[in-house]
């Protein structure tokens, strides 16, 4: 896939690039509303790794990084267009980089999901959300850049196990302020779906949507750590910073959640 490409499919993006004049390549924002909705979708979040998330956000915010993170569930916890998430992984060897990193151990998380595929630990299947967070700064913050959709496309290649999607991948950006983004790439529609019903399951068993209660936490732990940041480069107008690595890691990144039921989107 190229901007090029990805833009004339998309004529409400392009012509939102165009009067924005916000085209810088890879780093090109997407509107989350831009993107198509799958219906009848749900993620549900339990509260463990809802605070898991908010530290990495705390985190994002206090080092102005964006941090790397998957989050995963066995297919077992798929039904239809809805899924319970079970695993948050996250490992950063390096948290002063201003762009996410998906170092050797977290490659290694990815790999060891296909292993337990391979023996029948898993023998249903899995799917795996690859995830960054964004500082809360910029005009085009809380949304996904090109480069990060591009990467999602990409599928997962020289893996048999991703490949033929027994694991399915989709993608996730968390902002240092609480929004969550979620999507996924159909390769037979060529094309992204978000999901806009994400919520928290709390310990008593309720469901809250994913933002309001990041931010009904948040209030209840106000401290002067907790403080937004303020960058020092005011116009960073970053929608999703994609290092060098990318070209790599879009060998095994991929976002094409198969299980989800096509016929209910096209």
């Amino acid at each position: 896939m190229n901007l090029t490409e990805f833009l004339q499919g998309k004529p409400d993006i392009k012509k939102y690039v165009e009067q924005n004049n916000c085209n810088f390549g890879v780093m090109t924002p997407v509107p989350n509303c831009f993107l198509k909705t799958l219906p009848n979708n749900e993620v549900i979040v339990p509260e463990d790794v809802f605070k898991k998330l908010v530290d990495i956000a705390d985190r994002t915010n206090q080092t102005g990084c964006e941090h790397s993170f998957f989050l995963s569930c066995p297919n077992d916890y798929v039904i239809g267009n809805k899924c319970t998430i079970t695993t948050f992984f996250t490992h950063n060897s390096n948290i002063n980089r201003r762009v996410a990193e998906f170092d050797d151990i977290m490659v290694k998380f990815l790999e060891g999901l296909a292993d337990k595929v391979r023996s029948g630990r898993l023998k249903e299947g899995a799917v795996v959300f690859i995830g960054h967070t964004h500082p809360a700064e910029g005009k085009w913050y809380d949304n996904f850049s090109f480069g990060d959709l591009d990467g999602y496309s990409k599928g997962v290649q020289n893996c048999d196990v991703y490949e033929d999607r027994r694991i399915e991948t989709g993608g996730c950006m968390l902002t240092a302020d609480g929004k969550i983004r979620m999507v996924f790439y159909d390769p037979n529609a060529r094309d992204f779906y978000k999901f806009t019903n994400i919520k928290v399951k709390t310990r008593d068993g309720q469901l809250v949507d994913f933002e309001e209660n990041f931010k009904n936490y948040k209030n209840h732990l106000i401290t002067p750590s907790n403080i937004q940041r303020l960058s020092e480069n005011t116009i960073r107008n970053n929608p999703g910073e994609v290092s060098n690595r990318t070209n790599e890691i879009e060998t095994f990144f991929g976002a094409s959640l198969r299980r989800y039921r096509r016929e209910d989107y096209r």
